[in-house]
C-alpha cells in the first residue's frame, strides 16, 4: 500500500508530481497538506522507519482519535474528485465537511456508557416546538481548526418536530459574530424560499439576536448582513 499508484495517471494535477504515491496523496500534496494545517494538524506525518500503515493508525488514532481517519477519507475522497471529474473541493468546504462527519460519527458509535457518563456534567435541554402553523429554525456558527475558518447551519422543523430543510456553509470571514449572522440569513431565506412565513428562529448568540431586534449603524462592519435579515423579517 505504501507505494501504490493513486489512480491510472499517476500524476498529482496539483504537483506535477509523477509516479505518485499515497504518502504524496495524503500528506505531501499541497492540497493535501493544507487541509491537515486548517485542522491544526501539520505535525502529522506518513508512517517512517519502517512503520506499518496498521501500526500509524493506532498511534495516531488512539492519540488524536477519529479526525485522522475523517482527514484520509476527506483528502482521498478530493482527490478523486479531481483525477476523474475535473472537480477542485476548496480547503474551507472540506474542512467543514470533516466536521460534520466528526459529528455524526459520534453520534453514531457514542456507547450508552460514554452518553451516560457524559450527560453527568451536562445539562439537560428540550427543544421547544413552534405553534401550530409556524416552523422552528434554528442556527448555529462555529469556529474550526488552527488557523481558524468559521462554518455556519442551520434546519427547519414543523410543530410535530418533522425535518423540513436544513442547511450548511463555510463563511468568508473567520469570526464568530459573522458565522452566527449568515447563519440566521442563510436560514431565513431558505424558509422564504420554501413558502414558510410563520418563523420562529432561535439563535445561542445574544449579539446576533441584538443586533438583528435593535438594528445598527451603517457603519457596522456586518451592517448589510443585519440589513437583509431585518428586510427579510419585514417581507408579508
Amino acid at each position: 500500500m505504501h507505494h501504490r499508484k493513486v489512480c491510472a495517471s499517476a500524476i498529482c494535477p496539483r504537483c506535477l508530481v509523477t509516479d505518485e504515491t499515497i504518502d504524496h496523496c495524503l500528506f505531501s500534496c499541497i492540497d493535501a497538506f493544507n487541509v491537515w494545517k486548517a485542522c491544526g494538524l501539520d505535525n502529522i506525518s506518513p508512517p517512517t522507519h519502517g512503520l506499518d500503515w496498521f501500526s500509524w493508525c493506532k498511534t495516531f488514532g488512539a492519540s488524536h482519535g477519529n479526525i485522522i481517519f475523517v482527514v484520509l477519507w476527506v483528502i482521498w475522497c478530493a482527490r478523486n474528485d479531481v483525477i476523474f471529474n475535473n472537480n477542485r473541493t476548496s480547503i474551507y468546504k472540506s474542512v467543514a465537511k470533516i466536521h460534520s462527519m466528526l459529528h455524526y460519527c459520534a453520534v453514531a458509535f457514542d456507547t450508552p456508557t460514554s452518553v451516560a457518563a457524559n450527560m453527568l456534567s451536562q445539562q439537560l435541554v428540550a427543544w421547544p416546538c413552534p405553534p401550530n402553523g409556524y416552523v422552528c429554525l434554528n442556527v448555529d456558527g462555529s469556529l474550526l481548526g488552527s488557523p481558524q475558518s468559521a462554518g455556519f447551519g442551520g434546519l427547519i422543523r414543523n410543530s410535530f418536530g418533522s425535518f423540513l430543510g436544513g442547511f450548511y456553509g463555510v463563511a468568508c470571514q473567520a469570526i464568530i459574530l459573522y458565522a452566527e449572522i449568515m447563519a440566521m440569513l442563510h436560514g431565513l431565506e431558505l424558509c422564504w424560499d420554501k413558502g414558510f412565513k410563520h418563523v420562529i428562529c432561535l439563535s445561542d448568540s445574544l449579539q446576533t439576536v441584538t443586533l438583528v431586534k435593535t438594528g445598527t449603524s451603517p457603519h457596522h462592519k456586518f451592517a448589510n448582513e443585519v440589513f437583509s435579515i431585518r428586510q427579510l423579517l419585514d417581507r408579508d
